[in-house]
């Protein structure tokens, strides 16, 4: 391109940038700086972080993995996408653009590397926005179905699951090759305004329905989980009575219970009945796990649903921004600087899983500390 072509075309984009209220070109250079360096940081968190969950879960051993590990797993290699390409480039579509003349006339030119930035941000979401549903439907089976129903979750399936989020993901970022775009040369590229008719009715639509459906499985669960704690109750309650009432009995005068039952109170007790009847793991609320597993279970619930609780909060701002600004008809300045606040944020997710895992997995923090010994 020319320098008189190239002239022109500025003078065309100019043009149409005051007509959508460009704001961020207008930005000091000092902004611009301090938004790249905000990402530039959150891309490192993510990529240090999430290593250490990638490599704590490659030495841990195969017969202690669960089907949640695996899918965490799973997780962490998306967030460590977003750390290793997603965040870098955008930075350099977004603020390089704007710090480095030469660049900005390379990239902001070329309709390709738009399409690239659009197609790895609609990979990345996709990829966030499937995890979550298919974690807490994951949590769900173990936790809701019976045992038999959810020894049909196997391994391989889980690992299938897995796989069948990143190629539907990667369906979703091969899509914006194929749809009619509307890019300008020379523009700040953002997926809203190119790809305007793909973001409102492909991609956006994911949020509603994997923040719904989670919510709905998690309700679940947390019915389930009371409904199963109340029968455990009345169950501990039952057997420490009728231990009460066995102990009572066995102080009666001495009597042969060796080769007969005994009858006393109208119960019959075997010799070894008052201990069985002290091992609460047999209450139908465990749904024929042992205590320990089941609580095992239900602090996993209790991560994910963290996972999830956090990853709403990190996506909502981004989402009212955008329903918000297409409701206005136009921008402003104030809602431009709430949305690349909001896409930080969102950026941010990455990296704050791994501190629930953290703080929440005692598991997890002991195979940590092993995994930077054994570094260090």
């Amino acid at each position: 391109m020319d320098n008189s072509t190239y002239n022109a075309t500025e003078s065309h984009v100019n043009d149409i940038r005051t007509d959508t209220t460009d704001w961020y070109m207008a930005l000091p250079q000092s902004a611009v700086i301090a938004f790249a360096t905000v990402e530039f940081s959150i891309a490192i968190w993510t990529i240090l972080s999430n290593s250490t969950v990638i490599i704590t879960f490659i030495k841990t051993k195969p017969q202690n993995v669960t089907n949640t590990d695996v899918l965490i797993f799973s997780l962490a290699l998306t967030d460590i996408f977003c750390g290793l390409v997603a965040i870098p480039y955008g930075i350099v579509m977004k603020h390089l653009t704007r710090l480095v003349p030469g660049l900005r006339r390379a990239v902001l030119f070329s309709k390709y590397a738009c399409l690239g930035q659009v197609s790895t941000m609609v990979f990345m979401h996709g990829l966030s926005l499937l995890h979550t549903p298919v974690i807490a439907a994951e949590r769900c089976v173990v936790l809701c179905s019976s045992r038999k129903f959810s020894a049909r979750l196997t391994r391989r399936l889980t690992n299938g699951i897995a796989v069948g989020c990143w190629v539907y993901a990667a369906i979703l970022g091969v899509l914006p090759v194929f749809w009619v775009s509307r890019w300008v040369p020379g523009s700040q590229c953002r997926a809203d305004n190119v790809y305007h008719d793909f973001m409102t009715y492909v991609l956006l639509p994911h949020i509603p329905i994997s923040f719904i459906t989670s919510c709905v499985l998690y309700l679940v669960i947390i019915a389930s989980v009371t409904r199963q704690r109340r029968k455990i109750a009345v169950w501990s309650a039952q057997m420490t009575e009728m231990t009460t009432e066995s102990t009572a009995e066995t102080a009666l005068p001495k009597v042969d219970i060796s080769s007969r039952p005994t009858r006393a109170s109208g119960r019959v007790w075997s010799l070894n009945k008052s201990k069985d009847l002290k091992d609460t793991s047999r209450s139908p609320g465990f749904r024929g796990l042992t205590k320990h597993q089941w609580e095992s279970q239900v602090r996993l619930a209790k991560m994910t649903g963290t996972i999830m609780f956090v990853f709403m909060m990190s996506w909502l701002p981004y989402t009212a921004v955008y329903i918000a600004t297409k409701n206005l008809g136009r921008s402003s300045t104030c809602l431009e600087v709430l949305r690349v606040v909001a896409v930080e944020m969102s950026e941010l997710n990455s990296g704050i899983n791994p501190i629930v895992y953290a703080f929440m997995s005692k598991r997890f923090r002991d195979a940590c500390k092993r995994t930077i010994k054994c570094l260090g």
